[in-house]
């Protein structure tokens, strides 16, 4: 996994230290990886997942393996790899940077997480936050290509076909996620003095479907843990027709780093998705809209969410 997984965590909260806009910075240096930043994590999102964009609106439209027949999905896997070894690598290099107030942590952590407000944390000094044991999910391009042009994803298709009517349609090839972090106070501060080490606390300030507990590791370390693990940002190409007719081509973005004037690049470490000036992907609900694709798809909700 190459370092750009986990540099992510450090050079974020570093990056934090002199921002005047904390969200701007944030979806800058997401831009910059060449990520796109989902407004709200959510735990639903997996590589292949359909993506339309159509009157200013963004849905996600299920996974192209939905409309697949069960047997064929195994045809068409993807890796799952963890980023901890290079996150460790990377964490030590900003080992002297990552302090940051409470107050612009928790910004950072409703980047990653799905959850909104003030989680109590109290400390004399700054914390460093780390995400603990990430993943990647990823799907291949040659993948992703072979089942476009396979008898297999006929059905989706056509949806796409439905979503390029309407507006435009992208697919994501990789997910980033993690269900776990730790908040640490800087030199060994105390952190939440009222809390004893082991302690359990309940976190309710996310969605109502989402679990959330704060543990107290030690007398200066938190770890926040949720139930299950959430993508935070993705990778996408751009569905397009192709020169056949019913033929669709996943085409990747051609992407100028923000600040250098280097040519542009075009390979899967980038992501296509025109995230629009707000810098971060909002899935919208248009019920209508999903309608209109899964029908044309003639998909039967057969198979649950992957």
């Amino acid at each position: 996994m190459r370092n750009l997984v986990l540099a992510l965590f450090s050079a974020v909260t570093a990056l934090l230290l002199g921002a005047c806009n904390e969200e701007k910075t944030i979806n800058k240096y997401f831009t910059e990886l060449g990520l796109t930043r989902l407004a709200v994590a959510r735990d639903d999102v997996q590589p292949g997942g359909l993506i339309v964009t159509a009157s200013q609106q963004s849905i996600y439209a299920d996974n192209m393996l939905d409309y697949a027949p069960q047997a064929a999905t195994e045809e068409y896997g993807q890796t799952v790899e963890s980023g901890t070894v290079d996150y460790n690598a990377v964490m030590k290099k900003h080992e002297a940077e990552r302090a940051v107030d409470v107050s612009l942590g928790l910004k950072f952590i409703e980047a990653v997480l799905p959850i909104k407000g003030n989680l109590g944390i109290k400390t004399t000094g700054k914390i460093k936050i780390d995400a603990d044991s990430p993943t990647v999910r990823r799907m291949k391009v040659p993948v992703i290509t072979r089942y476009l042009r396979s008898a297999d994803s006929a059905p989706f298709r056509r949806s796409v076909e439905a979503a390029l009517t309407e507006g435009k349609a992208f697919l994501i090839y990789e997910t980033w996620r993690t269900k776990a972090l730790t908040i640490t106070a800087e030199s060994g501060a105390e952190i939440n003095a009222d809390m004893t080490v082991n302690e359990i606390k309940a976190i309710t300030l996310g969605e109502a479907s989402a679990k959330f507990a704060l543990k107290k590791t030690s007398k200066s370390q938190l770890m926040l843990v949720g139930d299950r693990a959430y993508a935070f940002a993705v990778r996408v190409g751009e569905l397009k027709r192709g020169t056949a007719a019913g033929s669709y081509d996943i085409v990747l973005t051609s992407f100028k780093v923000p600040g250098q004037i280097i040519k542009a690049v075009s390979d899967e470490a980038y992501s296509a998705f025109p995230v629009g000036p707000e810098g971060r992907l909002n899935l919208a609900d248009n019920f209508a809209l999903l309608d209109r694709i899964r029908n044309a798809g003639s998909r039967q909700l057969l198979q649950s969410s992957r």
